[in-house]
């Protein structure tokens, strides 16, 4: 029976290394970012704000749909803010742990 994964941040970095590898190793693939993901053979790309709780709320209805069942969900979804603490500002900070915290866990409820 083929696995099958959902994945965040797909469309570069870790996940997308993990999307490919596991598309490559027969895993049915959900590959969720913002950015629009190209088709491949076993991934189905899904345009999802992970800090947004409608989007991914979306998303998973979608892969609840194709899907009988979710064996792994690997959350890679990501965004860093580079520059002294000080100089941050809170709306950007927000940002930062909306989507690093809070979309991990819109993700994985």
């Amino acid at each position: 029976m083929t696995k099958t994964v959902a994945i965040t941040g797909a469309a570069s970095g870790i996940g997308k290394a993990a999307m490919q590898r596991l598309a490559s190793q027969g895993w049915e693939v959900f590959a969720l970012d913002v950015a629009r993901i190209a088709v491949a053979p076993n991934v189905t790309p899904l345009v999802c704000d992970v800090s947004d709780a409608a989007s991914v709320a979306t998303a998973f209805d979608r892969v609840a749909a194709r899907a009988l069942k979710l064996d792994a969900l690997i959350c890679c979804a990501g965004i860093l803010r580079i520059g002294p603490l000080a100089e941050m500002a809170v709306e950007e900070f927000d940002r930062v742990f909306a989507v690093n915290t809070r979309g991990t866990w819109l993700c994985a409820r």
